[in-house]
């Protein structure tokens, strides 16, 4: 499987978009459940889901990522105390 920008390639026949390709990424790559993510922002698991169906605009986006990576170096700082 290869990831792209906005698209997945599995066994390189079946392609679909990614929405909020950014935001599924990082929490990916720090192992960040959505529900967590969710917790973070002050809203059900189910409205997060439903949001990031649709891509987001900028400023939302980058708001998200802004709490994922503070959350992760929070994350971080204390485990190296």
């Amino acid at each position: 499987m290869s990831i792209s920008r906005q698209v997945v390639v599995v066994n390189e026949l079946e392609v679909r978009l990614v929405q909020n390709f950014e935001i599924k990424t990082e929490l990916l790559r720090n192992r960040i459940q959505q529900y967590k993510l969710a917790e973070w922002l002050g809203v059900s698991e189910w409205t997060l889901s439903r949001q990031l169906r649709k891509e987001l605009d900028e400023v939302t986006k980058n708001h998200i990522l802004n709490i994922i990576r503070k959350k992760v170096e929070d994350n971080a700082s204390a485990n190296s105390d």
